[in-house]
């Protein structure tokens, strides 16, 4: 029976490297840790969305508003903020691959808080820290640029450990499309509330007459330890507020994937892949105009004075929100297809419209044009719900890897929206310092960090430091100020236009594909369950070759009921009711190895090979291994 267990063992080997078997109950592939299936609580609804508005704060005010902290309150030469470019970069870069190792770490964590609730905890506080140091150091030069590369390292570790665990958990808590469509929608709108509010209140108190402090500096100190305290306060609202499925008394802890399994597993879902790639262009296009252009550009355009800025980003925000209230109702209507190419090519009509506007329209008056402006950013804001249904095909990528593979891997999967996140954001900065850099906006810039610190200093007043700057910005050259424009609308427009081709000829998840691959999960008919149905009959089929050119006899059955013992086949399943093998309308694997054929593959759809093609015989395989 040697030969005859290698065989089998081979299988189960071959079955567990599909989907990790199906002992384990974990989230990689039992039923623990599967959405119900039943109706997503109010509860959770409310108290999982919530969690957003702290963590967007945070998370804006530290990427939308570091570059122009340190613009605008630090003297840098331009070799310092090359400096910073390439730290951001790095760090980036260094945050985006260890997004999947901390996905495995949260997917292989059980504790009595389940599996997502310590980290999400552990890394709130963190990162809260974190945020409140950066804005608070009075450092200047290559001093601040040795302790900014030190944090961004930092904040790079302690964001993704409240990061991969909290979208992971998304997917978890619904497995009905409608629910987890609604759930995501909330959570943007949850998500978009904390960028709006950043939005709306950082640039009214750091820059102009409402400055809090009388400086740059002082406000972003105070809006540094802000971002902490919602951070933390948002967040433990998730994490004792919402539920989580609770682990079952069978569970069995799952084996622990290395690295080099964790990428095989991300690479293995194309439609992942696919949809990362696409929100990674989106990523990058799209925020060029909130890390810093827009704010530069309205600030030497208009003047230094923040309100304005919020005003521009309130058009942005208020369509936002509108979209994402009305994207439940809008996704059943119109459709995911429909309503995306909808989103981005709102992006492009609002960024072309700006562009077109910016450059016929009149600085003076200049009420007209900021007015113009600020209608194409509404429609600009339309488009952000792009984003949304991106993000609902990613979590959709959950339910392809267990149709495909067997295996789930939740958190794992939506470490890659992190990833996808954080490299746009990196190469986002490294656009924006590149256009600042040649456009040569930092030499204006400087004047004004100047001028801030004497005030932070004391050694001017607030009203002096206003007057100064104010004569900076009358002194910037129109070429710059066109440049900046040209930069922030056509970048995006370009960078959208990339992202919707690739879409249109690589994403193929629809609601009617979701629901079949559903149905296919359910019903043990899935890519993954007839591959392992083909390892099986493979299996018994060369064990039985074996035996026969050893003059044995047909053991299928006890084979058959052996891979059942070994989980090569679901638990609960006998060799009988291995997709019917033996008896019922599905009795190809007993008829034709019963009968002495044998088959070397099945099809697709696990039938027998179609007429024509010729299937060996038992004496004609015996013949083949003397011979061999």
């Amino acid at each position: 029976m040697d030969s005859e267990n290698a065989a089998i063992d081979n299988v189960t080997d071959n079955a567990t490297d599909i989907s990790d078997g199906f002992s384990s109950t974990g989230s990689d592939n039992g039923n623990a840790d599967k959405p119900s299936g039943g109706k997503l609580s109010l509860r959770n609804l409310i108290l999982f969305p919530l969690g957003c508005v702290g963590r967007d704060f945070l998370y804006n005010l530290f990427n939308g508003y570091l570059l122009t902290y340190i613009l605008f309150t630090k003297t840098l030469t331009d070799a310092q903020f090359a400096s910073v470019s390439i730290i951001i970069i790095c760090a980036r870069i260094f945050d985006a691959f260890n997004d999947p190792v901390m996905g495995g770490i949260v997917e292989n964590t059980r504790t009595k808080w389940g599996k997502f609730k310590p980290w999400i905890l552990i890394g709130a506080v963190t990162s809260a820290i974190v945020v409140a140091v950066i804005f608070s150091v009075n450092l200047s030069g290559w001093a601040f640029i040795g302790f900014l590369a030190f944090i961004y390292f930092m904040f790079s570790i302690t964001f993704t450990m409240n990061d991969i665990p909290y979208w992971g958990m998304l997917p978890s808590l619904s497995k009905n499309e409608n629910d987890r469509s609604k759930l995501t929608s909330f959570t943007q709108l949850c998500a978009s509330a904390g960028s709006a509010i950043v939005s709306v209140v950082v640039p009214a108190f750091t820059a102009g007459q409402w400055t809090i402090g009388g400086s740059a500096n002082t406000a972003y100190m105070v809006f540094g330890i802000l971002a902490g305290v919602f951070m933390i306060g948002f967040q433990l609202i998730t994490v004792f507020g919402v539920k989580e499925e609770p682990l079952p008394k069978s569970f069995v802890k799952t084996p622990k994937k290395g690295v080099k399994e964790m990428f095989k597993i991300i690479f293995k879902n194309d439609q992942l892949l696919w949809s990362a790639l696409v929100m990674l262009i989106f990523n990058i296009g799209t925020n060029v105009v909130g890390g810093g252009l827009s704010l530069s550009y309205i600030y030497f355009e208009f003047g230094y004075n923040g309100i304005l800025t919020t005003i521009f980003g309130i058009a942005f925000a208020a369509v936002s929100v509108v979209f994402m209230l009305t994207y439940p109702i809008l996704i059943k209507k119109f459709g995911r297809k429909k309503l995306l190419y909808a989103t981005g090519f709102s992006i492009i009509t609002g960024y072309l419209l700006m562009l077109l506007f910016g450059l016929v329209l009149p600085s003076d008056p200049w009420l007209l044009k900021f007015i113009v402006l600020i209608l194409c950013n509404g429609i600009v804001g339309f488009g952000q719900g792009f984003y949304t249904i991106m993000l609902v095909y990613m979590a959709d990528t959950v339910e392809y890897n267990e149709w495909k593979t067997g295996s789930r891997d939740e958190g794992l999967i939506f470490s890659v929206r992190p990833f996808t996140a954080k490299m746009g954001s990196a190469l986002m900065q490294f656009l924006v310092m590149l256009v600042y850099l040649i456009v040569g906006v930092t030499v204006e810039t400087n004047k004004i960090a100047d001028l801030e610190n004497h005030a932070a200093q004391g050694v001017i007043s607030a009203d002096d430091k206003l007057v100064g700057i104010a004569d900076v910005i009358n002194s910037v050259p129109d070429y710059k100020i066109m440049a900046l424009l040209c930069c922030m609308c056509l970048i995006p427009v370009a960078f959208l236009i990339v992202a919707m081709l690739i879409y249109k000829r690589k994403c193929i998840i629809d609601n009617e594909f979701y629901r079949k691959m559903v149905d296919e999960i359910e019903n043990h008919t899935s890519p993954y369950y007839l591959a392992l149905n083909e390892a099986g009959a493979q299996a018994v089929c060369k064990t039985n070759e074996s035996q026969a050119a050893n003059g044995q006899e047909n053991i299928i059955d006890a084979d058959l009921n052996d891979m059942a013992d070994k989980n090569a086949l679901p638990d609960g399943e006998s060799a009988a009711g291995f997709t019917g093998l033996t008896d019922g309308k599905d009795s190809r694997i007993s008829e034709s190895f019963l009968s002495a054929d044998g088959v070397s593959s099945l099809s697709d759809d696990g039938k027998l090979p179609p007429d024509g093609v010729d299937v060996p015989t038992k004496k004609q395989r015996i013949e083949d291994n003397k011979d061999k």
